[in-house]
């Protein structure tokens, strides 16, 4: 910047205008001293210098920001976590007898289905100890689906069957151990489920 040389006349503001001048010079010199520039930067560089300066203060409340963000984020999670059925709602277990068989029925709602490698069944009579039943009973046909967790599985939408045959339920009476493991079609996994069912032949 080079300042041209005033022309000597008699000017009875000359001393205010000096002192004017000398201020702006001033001034100038401050703000390139704070930008970390000097006279031969280019406007760029004076524009860069205008940006506002953070303080501790903005700083600590912009992290305060940050956080009220995080936590928003995990309530808004939260709250769609309350979207999806409680399992037992979204997958309602019943028993039936067919003939010579006893039929555990799953009726699954709408847009969630249930795993077929993940079904599992045992028979503990009165006093004894659990029988596995997975062979002998034979299961409902289901649908072949790309899973997220298992890739290509065989799953159940809206109903799932289990036939056990009679002569596998040694006794009377007892209880069936029923595993199972579901998902919704939305995103989310239920834990593998085990439930107790008591039964007496009729």
């Amino acid at each position: 910047m080079s300042f041209r040389k005033p022309i000597s006349l008699p000017d009875p503001n000359r001393k205010n205008r000096a002192a004017s001048a000398a201020l702006s010079v001033a001034l100038g010199t401050i703000v390139f001293a704070l930008a970390g520039c000097n006279a031969n930067e280019s406007p760029r560089a004076l524009q860069s210098a205008a940006q506002p300066i953070l303080t501790a203060s903005d700083t600590a409340q912009a992290k305060t920001g940050d956080a009220a963000s995080l936590a928003m984020d995990v309530d808004v999670a939260m709250d769609n976590s309350n979207d999806f059925l409680p399992v037992d709602e979204a997958f309602k277990i019943s028993l039936a007898e067919e003939d010579d068989e006893l039929v555990v029925i799953w009726s699954i709602a709408p847009d969630y289905y249930l795993y077929r490698h993940k079904f599992g069944l045992a028979w503990a009579p009165a006093g004894g100890q659990p029988l596995a039943l997975d062979e002998g009973t034979k299961f409902s046909r289901g649908l072949g689906k790309t899973d997220d967790y298992f890739g290509h599985v065989e799953v159940f939408y809206h109903q799932a069957l289990a036939r056990i045959p009679r002569q596998l339920l040694v006794g009377e009476h007892g209880e069936l151990e029923v595993k199972y493991q579901g998902c919704a079609d939305a995103g989310l996994c239920y834990p593998v489920q085990s439930r107790t069912l008591a039964w007496q032949a009729k």
